[in-house]
């Protein structure tokens, strides 16, 4: 499909470079009006998920499903506010945490990753699972929107219900996005993204003694680090690269049979050039790529106004494909 030209009209006055349009959204925005219904579920292995619901006035049929980013929660602005759009527009919306997201520590060593989609099946399984839904959209966020696409390009995937879905400030190419988040510029986010981790694992001492141990997580330097001490001997990768090159969507796309639409600010501080993948987008039917000049990561605030452009984009790309029913 052509690379979509974006219509954003850029941030406030006072956001003015990809940091400021980043940080501040999701620090200092507000969402108000919706009251998620929380509910508990058990996954396949006997941990648990933390299910938040927002349920439009009038039965529709029609479910948007929504993932957040990395160390984020179900309640995050950016999340809350896509329930807010689509169940004004009469979906049903569901965001859900991945384990050890919502507030409590889970029950297995495992928590989650890039490509760690088997929860996300679980989640759609069990929505499916009420018989209230004939069509099913996705709107994920940066590591959740790297889940998503992993999910949607599954082998196999045959839910007639899934329709499409979007990916906000998602990065393709994990090596690369390692690199870039290893630059003294992007520290501040490093930093605050390690510290996060490695307070999880250290909850889990106690649970796992045979598995992690204080002193090693506290030596834990950079993401790579993390990833070849965590997530590559927990989730069966041969190292952190394995784990990077198995996860990445970039090679994925073109495998994704429903429309999908990647939304990626060119002032991402998070993105390198492999996150904008307009070649794919060009030879392939059902990725369409959007690259405004702004957004920052998972921002996109606009001036006087009360919901982002992601939003609105997620909104204005999944709506026709329910009109097709």
């Amino acid at each position: 499909m052509p690379i979509l030209s974006s219509q954003y009209p850029g941030p406030p006055f006072y956001l003015f470079n990809g940091d400021l349009e980043t940080i501040i959204p999701g620090g200092f925005r507000k969402v108000r009006g919706i009251a998620p219904e929380r509910e508990r579920i058990v996954t396949r292995d006997g941990d648990f998920l933390l299910l938040d619901w927002v349920r439009a006035e009038s039965p529709s049929g029609k479910l948007v499903i929504v993932t957040h980013g990395l160390e984020g929660h179900s309640r995050r602005p950016y999340v809350t506010g896509v329930l807010k759009k689509f169940v004004g527009k009469g979906y049903d919306a569901l965001s859900w945490n991945f384990r050890g997201a919502g507030g409590e520590i889970n029950k297995s060593l495992k928590m989650y990753h890039h490509g760690f989609s088997e929860d996300l099946e679980r989640v759609v399984d069990h929505a499916l699972s009420s018989g209230r839904y004939h069509l099913v959209v996705f709107v994920g966020f940066s590591l959740g929107g790297n889940m998503t696409l992993n999910y949607l390009a599954k082998e196999g995937l045959e839910r007639k219900e899934i329709k499409g879905g979007v990916a906000v400030s998602v990065p393709c190419d994990l090596t690369e996005c390692v690199e870039v988040m290893s630059r003294p510029k992007a520290s501040f986010y490093h930093n605050r993204f390690l510290r996060k981790l490695k307070a999880k694992l250290r909850d889990r001492v106690g649970l796992f003694p045979e598995n992690l141990k204080r002193e090693e997580i506290d030596g834990l330097r950079d993401f790579y680090e993390f990833d070849n001490y965590y997530t590559a001997p927990v989730f069966g990768f041969k190292d952190a690269f394995d784990y990077y090159a198995s996860v990445s969507t970039l090679e994925k796309l073109p495998k994704i049979e429903v429309p999908v639409l990647v939304l990626n600010a060119k002032n991402d501080p998070f993105l390198g050039a492999n996150s904008f993948p307009y070649d794919i987008a060009e030879a392939n039917d059902h990725v369409f790529l959007e690259t405004p000049e702004r957004g920052g990561h998972c921002g996109f605030l606009m001036k006087g106004k009360s919901e982002t452009w992601a939003e609105i984009r997620a909104f204005d790309f999944l709506e026709p494909l329910a009109r097709k029913e």
